[in-house]
């Protein structure tokens, strides 16, 4: 009987161990230098490292899975990342080149259109801090309107 219990206890805390996920009142990001520091109020290092090739995230705060692209890419040849997703405030969009007239346009879930503005580098920044926790989509359009990718964006 013992083992039994034992045998248990085991397997609750092991599925308690893998499940860890933070609850907080507050957090931040912050960025400098082609680096983002992310934290969340109650843990002690959580940080996103960012270079031209790679994107380390470390900590809980981003436990869950997101497929973030809901259509495929249109344009052949050319990579387009958007990270971090999930996030706090702060988005990327990076073109493996750049597409000139290339616009964005951000909508909250019931069709608003919150944002549309012209992409000027292959590498742009999108402030999210102004908005709600929730999903959006963000299309990514070229020049003559039609869609190069569509995301779906989840802020926390």
């Amino acid at each position: 009987m013992k083992y039994l219990i034992f045998i248990v206890i085991l397997f609750l805390a092991g599925s308690v161990v893998s499940a860890q996920q933070v609850v907080s009142s507050n957090g931040d990001s912050r960025s400098a230098a082609g680096v983002e520091v992310s934290w969340t109020v109650g843990e002690t290092a959580i940080e996103t490292l960012i270079s031209d090739a790679n994107v380390l995230t470390q900590g809980f705060h981003q436990t869950t899975i997101i497929i973030d692209a809901v259509s495929e890419l249109l344009y052949p040849g050319i990579e387009v990342k958007v990270f971090p997703n999930p996030t706090p405030g702060i988005i990327r969009i990076q073109f493996s080149e750049y597409l000139k007239d290339a616009r964005y346009w951000l909508y909250d879930l019931r069709g608003k259109l919150l944002e549309n503005k012209l992409i000027s580098s292959a590498d742009t920044e999108i402030n999210m801090k102004k908005y709600a926790s929730g999903q959006y989509i963000l299309k990514l359009t070229d020049k003559s309107k039609q869609p190069i990718q569509t995301f779906q964006i989840v802020k926390y």
